[in-house]
């Protein structure tokens, strides 16, 4: 399950978001965050892997923290990043695997890389920023040749909607979250 659900983890970009051109028809009405803590459910189908955990990702500017629990609630693994660098902490592996991008440790430690910058706007339900994505239908765009899927919305008190299902999927690989609950502190 850690190697499986690793690679979610190195899904994190820091930046602001703006858009070179107009924004997809998503449903969400809750602009792109730099500071916000999603909690929920994530996952992992591919042909060689169906795994689920839980994930708690704070995400505070330009760095982040992401937690994969197991259905107990411990930890399984712990992903921090700051600018110019990345560690990684798991159950299976005392010893923190440190890279200087999330690109490098996914090289590192699967041997191949997916796109990491549109992570954080994925979740949110927004595409990358300066990125351009192609918008497929309402509530569904691709971008980087990834197809990113708003399934549901929830609403956020009286400031908006924010997703609660996410779908990202690639080739065979396909990340579905749930995200249960959203605290925005800017």
């Amino acid at each position: 399950m850690v190697r499986a659900l690793g690679f979610f983890l190195l899904l994190v970009l820091t930046g602001c978001a703006s858009y070179t051109q107009a924004p997809p028809d998503t449903g969400v009405t809750l602009p792109p965050s730099n500071e916000f803590t999603a909690e929920g459910k994530i996952g992992v189908r591919s042909q060689e892997v169906n795994e689920t955990a839980r994930f708690v990702w704070i995400q505070q500017g330009p760095d982040y923290e992401i937690e994969l629990l197991d259905p107990f609630g411990r930890r399984v693994m712990n992903l921090m990043g700051e600018t110019g660098q990345v560690v990684l902490r798991s159950k299976s592996n005392p010893k923190p695997q440190v890279a200087t991008t999330p690109e490098e440790l996914m090289q590192k430690l699967l041997g191949w890389q997916i796109p990491v910058a549109p992570a954080r706007f994925w979740l949110q339900g927004h595409p990358a920023a300066g990125v351009k994505f192609t918008q497929l239908e309402k509530n569904r765009f691709e971008q980087l040749g990834w197809t990113v899927d708003i399934l549901d919305l929830q609403q956020l008190d009286s400031s908006g909607s924010v997703p609660r299902k996410v779908r990202l999927t690639h080739t065979d690989l396909q990340l579905t979250l749930i995200i249960s609950k959203w605290t925005f502190t800017n």
